[in-house]
């Protein structure tokens, strides 16, 4: 499948695989982001940048460990980019964002970037 249509697909699933944690979550990002006109087109790059990291980094690394091909680079992946996430709206923001909204959404970070990579290695790389 061509790059650009493994991006897109990579960009659909993981917009649609971190619904549920947004819709959980929608009213602590509402006090510290402010509404979803405000932050819609921040959001859009951001899942650009997760589904470049997924098709370009994701996929390659989970080729070289053919035991877990979405395991390790989902895990690692979903870690370096939503704990520096995390960590740096700490630093920015305080205790307007509380603990438990970080380390959660680091946590989730690592299962939902899990999961798009097992989704997308399925839909792109057809019989692995």
């Amino acid at each position: 499948m061509e790059l650009w249509k493994q991006l897109v697909v990579a960009w659909i699933v993981f917009v649609i695989v971190d619904i549920p944690w947004l819709a959980l979550t929608r009213k602590h990002w509402q006090k510290i982001a402010g509404g979803p006109g405000e932050v819609f087109p921040a959001a859009i790059m951001a899942y650009v940048a997760l589904a470049v990291a997924i098709v370009l980094i994701g996929i390659p690394l989970g080729d070289k460990y053919p035991e877990h091909p979405v395991l390790i680079p989902g895990v690692l992946i979903g870690f370096a980019v939503y704990f520096c996430f995390d960590m740096t709206n700490r630093v920015i923001f305080g205790s307007k964002y509380p603990w438990w909204l970080a380390i959660g959404d680091t946590l989730w970070g690592m299962l939902a970037t899990t999961v798009t990579l097992g989704v997308v290695r399925k839909l792109v790389l057809p019989g692995q």
